[in-house]
């Protein structure tokens, strides 16, 4: 560890990035371009808690608490002590955030120019715009100084835009092709002749268990391709808790004659909802579950009651699937820097 550089960047421990939480994201929701929904202690925390939990986190920020850097510590397979974002799984949260990030980045270009134990750095989660007045704009300014610096395409996200009008959800509606919009409404039809119904139990203390149990019965069980993976268990399970903490949870299950055969789950926050994981069981695969699941939630998310509405859904990241749903696909950028 490293002292203050010239008092602008001081260090926290674990316990003191926690009780800042409130205003970590204060400072996420004015920072541009950024996703404010990824970049928040509730998904960087839940994801180092399934990958990285052994890696050396390292929390960052000013006196004036106007920026905060979420970041990890960790030995390569070549030996190389890397510096990168906490949340490298994904990559979908911005290690830096910050009210003025010119001032912020360049006080984090000096405090990482003094420490002499890193080779690399890997920032991932960033904006796409590079103008010089941008988020990356400013970062490739500042970060220059360290070493050999480039910057190549991250993760792609897809993105459904609902707005704020009383009828969003059938002005999304509308923008879907014809087809999709007959088949849904035969799926919901189908659904309904057949008593499917959809359960919301975002406060529902057994609710992880119940997903689990849809998990296994999932294409993904066989093999713990989903959220009966260890890792993927740990970030879930620990993301689930946090959400419903908060009143942030949504978490629906469709259920047919007493037994549960879908869910879908997400968090809201500040008009952000991002869907996290979505499943149901193999042998209701003709009802299409998972297409009944997203029109609900798009509907819970449109609906009159405030606490449950939304004007942007992240569906995270870019699958074939998802562009049926979505109205823009938002690209990230990952800078990595060799110490010079």
């Amino acid at each position: 560890m490293i002292g203050n550089v010239n008092s602008i960047i001081i260090e926290l421990i674990k316990a003191e990035f926690f009780s800042e939480c409130e205003t970590i994201e204060a400072v996420i929701d004015q920072t541009p371009e950024i996703d404010r929904w990824c970049s928040s202690p509730d998904w960087v925390m839940a994801v180092h808690a399934g990958f990285s939990v052994d890696d050396t986190p390292l929390f960052l920020t000013t006196p004036d608490r106007s920026g905060y850097a979420a970041l990890t510590r960790f030995q390569d397979g070549e030996g190389r002590t890397v510096i990168a974002g906490l949340e490298l799984a994904w990559g979908f949260a911005a290690p830096f955030v910050a009210k003025d990030p010119a001032t912020f980045f360049a006080a984090m270009a000096t405090y990482l120019a003094q420490d002499a134990t890193w080779d690399d750095l890997i920032l991932t989660g960033l904006p796409y715009a590079t103008h010089p007045n941008s988020y990356v704009g400013h970062l490739r300014k500042a970060f220059l100084v360290l070493g050999d610096a480039r910057m190549i395409e991250g993760i792609d996200r897809q993105i459904v835009h609902l707005g704020d009008s009383e009828d969003r959800f059938e002005k999304w509606f509308a923008r879907r092709s014809s087809s999709f919009r007959r088949n849904s409404r035969r799926c919901e039809r189908k659904a309904s002749a057949h008593g499917i119904k959809i359960e919301d139990v975002s406060q529902s203390n057994t609710n992880f268990e119940r997903i689990l149990q849809i998990e296994k019965q999932s294409w993904k069980g066989p093999d713990d391709e989903g959220i009966t993976a260890p890792e993927m268990h740990a970030v879930y399970r620990y993301l689930t808790k946090q959400l419903a903490t908060k009143g942030r949870l949504c978490l629906h299950i469709a259920v047919h004659e007493g037994r549960d055969c879908g869910y879908i789950l997400g968090g809201l926050r500040n008009g952000i909802y991002r869907g996290l994981q979505l499943s149901y069981i193999e042998e209701m695969r003709d009802f299409s579950i998972g297409h009944l699941l997203q029109l609900h939630q798009l509907r819970e998310l449109s609906g009159s009651d405030k606490s449950k509405q939304a004007n942007r859904y992240d569906m995270g990241m870019d699958i074939a699937y998802k562009r049926r749903w979505a109205d823009k696909k938002e690209k990230t950028l990952i800078l990595g820097v060799t110490r010079g």
